[in-house]
């Protein structure tokens, strides 16, 4: 399988347990390996059938940027691991990340030429870097303070 590619079909579903049971118990329903199941608000219907070119440039270990051309609106399907932590961007605009296949993402991309750029940052890294800051700071606060009392 390509890194990306465009999906020709795409199934909703409302959750993961639904995705993972359609896809193992169904997996001719889904129409694989170009149709997808994704996880998607009931009452409207995810867009599929996306054409056109793809040129991927994997920046860093966790940014991927895509350059895209397509006919119409269509679902960019990344096989990479869904994460909760994974952004995306169309032309500098935010969008969802979707859940595709219970376990890789997707993005849904409008027609006509377009740059898809997501990264990557793990969820908690800001709060550890909080924290560890914090730490930090209390040790110079302690030994600035032990210094001090023990110089008087």
């Amino acid at each position: 399988m390509p890194l990306v590619r465009w999906a020709t079909r795409a199934t909703p579903v409302p959750d993961l347990s639904s995705a993972v049971d359609l896809l193992t118990n169904q997996p001719d329903r889904v129409g694989l390996p170009a149709g997808v199941v994704v996880q998607w608000a009931p009452g409207s219907a995810p867009p599929a059938g996306g054409s056109g070119p793809i040129a991927v440039d994997r920046a860093t270990g966790n940014e991927i940027r895509i350059n895209v051309a397509s006919v119409g609106q269509g679902l960019l399907v990344f096989n990479e691991a869904y994460d909760p932590g994974w952004r995306a961007r169309v032309d500098g605009r935010p969008v969802p990340v979707h859940r595709v296949n219970a376990v890789v993402q997707g993005v849904v991309v409008p027609a006509g030429d377009h740059t898809v750029r997501c990264v990557y940052t793990p969820p908690g890294l800001r709060m550890g870097c909080v924290w560890s800051a914090g730490g930090l700071l209390a040790l110079i606060l302690g030994a600035w303070a032990t210094r001090r009392l023990g110089s008087t």
